[in-house]
């Protein structure tokens, strides 16, 4: 007897520990020319915040080992992205953060506010500046990094505009 019409088991030995599956699943830049490799048929994993508010905004850190999540609350969530765990909780503004840009580089990482204010922040999570009410105090709904990483562009309702991103030791 029994087993007709099931598939045997692979033995032990031959599957990997979940700890190696992440390294691996093909990179998204080592996928690229196959585009239907770069849709998720599956969620691998799900993690909750310990306080509950809508997410607004995610980026990825360059090396993909950091996730920084971003409430309603005007919070930064830090998520492990290796280990796909909670590593903090940042208040990092006085209203909801709409959007979040990491740098080319990996080591300047942009938020804005419905307020309008952008914040710019080490790869640390240490706050470097401030820029309030940008433009009349509309929402900063998109950033993003110019390939040069000594620009970034900001969206708010109805208007596109440019940064520069300030060396240290500049105001």
């Amino acid at each position: 007897g029994g087993g007709r019409g099931r598939r045997p088991r692979a033995p032990a030995e031959m599957m990997p520990p979940a700890r190696w599956a992440l390294g691996l699943m093909p990179t998204p830049r080592g996928a690229a020319d196959v585009p239907r490799r770069l849709v998720c048929a599956t969620v691998a994993h799900q993690s909750l915040n310990k306080v509950r508010f809508p997410v607004n905004a995610l980026a990825w850190a360059r090396d993909g080992r950091r996730a920084v999540t971003a409430n309603q609350n005007g919070e930064f969530t830090l998520w492990n992205g290796v280990a796909f765990n909670f590593e903090g909780l940042i208040a990092a503004h006085n209203s909801a953060v709409r959007s979040l840009a990491w740098s080319r580089s990996g080591a300047t990482l942009l938020s804005g506010d419905t307020k309008g204010a952008i914040k710019y922040w080490e790869s640390t999570m240490t706050p470097v500046k401030e820029i309030l009410s940008t433009h009349g105090g509309n929402a900063v709904r998109g950033l993003q990094f110019a390939p040069s990483d000594a620009l970034f562009a900001l969206l708010e309702d109805a208007f596109l505009g440019v940064g520069v991103i300030l060396v240290a030791g500049e105001r």
